[in-house]
């Protein structure tokens, strides 16, 4: 596993527009980074614990979904990484991962994201009722 997050690392700051920098360049309207995205913390057993970061793949660039049991120390990581979270409500509620703290991550400026699931989802009466109530808060 320690081979596979280093190679990624690798790939992701060699990857064509990378720069030495974490932060992408605000006039480029693409990443200068390899876009990552991953699990974190969708259950107790999924815990971050600094591993993305240890092999330089946490970055602006990182979407880590779920994050249901991120302690603060990982939640302060991320944010000052710059990368964001996808708060997965539909799956972590019917696989009964967790409730993700949303509101604390907004409030402490980190990056997040409403994902929901496009196929054996899609057509839940659950998601309209949700999409309304982000759209009228």
């Amino acid at each position: 596993m320690d081979d596979m997050l280093s190679d990624l690392g690798k790939l992701a700051a060699e990857a064509p527009g990378a720069t030495p920098s974490a932060s992408p360049h605000p006039a480029t309207p693409f990443p200068t980074r390899l876009p990552i995205q991953t699990h974190i913390s969708e259950n107790t057993t999924e815990i971050l614990d600094s591993v993305y970061d240890d092999f330089s793949l946490l970055g602006p660039t990182m979407i880590l979904a779920h994050g249901c049991h991120l302690s603060d120390t990982e939640l302060a990581l991320i944010k000052k990484a710059g990368a964001g979270i996808s708060h997965c409500l539909m799956s972590n509620f019917n696989l009964h991962s967790g409730v993700a703290r949303v509101g604390e991550w907004i409030d402490e400026g980190v990056k997040v994201a409403a994902s929901f699931p496009s196929s054996s989802d899609a057509k839940s009466p659950s998601k309209p009722i949700i999409l309304n109530k982000m759209k009228n808060n």
